[in-house]
């Protein structure tokens, strides 16, 4: 049966891979502007601000870029990751990826925020990912260098929606809500690649 073939499988198996989802890819080169761009700055009190402008600029950004695949690095990876236990038989460290970033008081989140916790921060639902454990390297120096964020991280996303929320006493949370194209960790820039995943 053609549905169940191996041929198939495995050429579905590509057209699914990180590679061949990256290659098509745009890179963010600065995650703030990309933000500042799609959700626009359109608070401003001065009375002579076109408000009405801001908005359309935005929503314009928005139709452009809604349903495109881009990638981006993150610069500081030392909060997202969460230990969940090391599986001895295939040598991966079981992780909880958050994907909350945040740049020029904007953020950018897989799915939309449901609640804030206790600090008045976005709540989000942690992503799964098995990480393998480098050749030569012992469990110890690895599980502290994943605990400290000392790996390459790379996000592939396609925008979805715009969000808000307002804490108490405090400014308004402005974001984007995004699907989740693809997760790459790698040792260092360019170099042996720890764990690749797509959704």
């Amino acid at each position: 049966m053609l549905a169940g073939s191996p041929l198939l499988l495995m050429a579905l198996a590509a057209l699914s891979s990180y590679p061949s989802q990256r290659e098509g890819a745009e890179r963010v080169p600065n995650l703030g502007r990309f933000l500042e761009a799609y959700l626009g700055d359109c608070t401003s009190d001065d009375p002579s601000f076109d408000k009405k402008a801001c908005n359309e600029e935005a929503a314009k950004v928005q139709k452009e870029k809604n349903g495109r695949v881009f990638v981006f690095e993150v610069p500081d990876a030392t909060t997202m990751f969460e230990l969940k236990g090391f599986d001895k038989q295939r040598g991966v460290y079981r992780v909880a990826v958050t994907p909350f970033f945040s740049e020029r008081a904007l953020a950018m989140s897989v799915g939309k925020p449901q609640k804030l916790n206790a600090d008045g921060l976005p709540i989000v639902k942690n992503v799964p990912l098995s990480v393998k454990m480098p050749e030569g390297e012992t469990e110890f120096s690895f599980k502290r260098r994943l605990e400290r964020g000392q790996v390459t991280v790379e996000i592939m996303f396609k925008p979805k929606t715009a969000w808000s929320m307002k804490p108490k006493g405090q400014p308004e949370l402005r974001g984007l809500s995004v699907q989740l194209v693809g997760i790459r960790l790698t040792q260092s820039p360019g170099e042996t690649v720890i764990a690749e995943e797509t959704y």
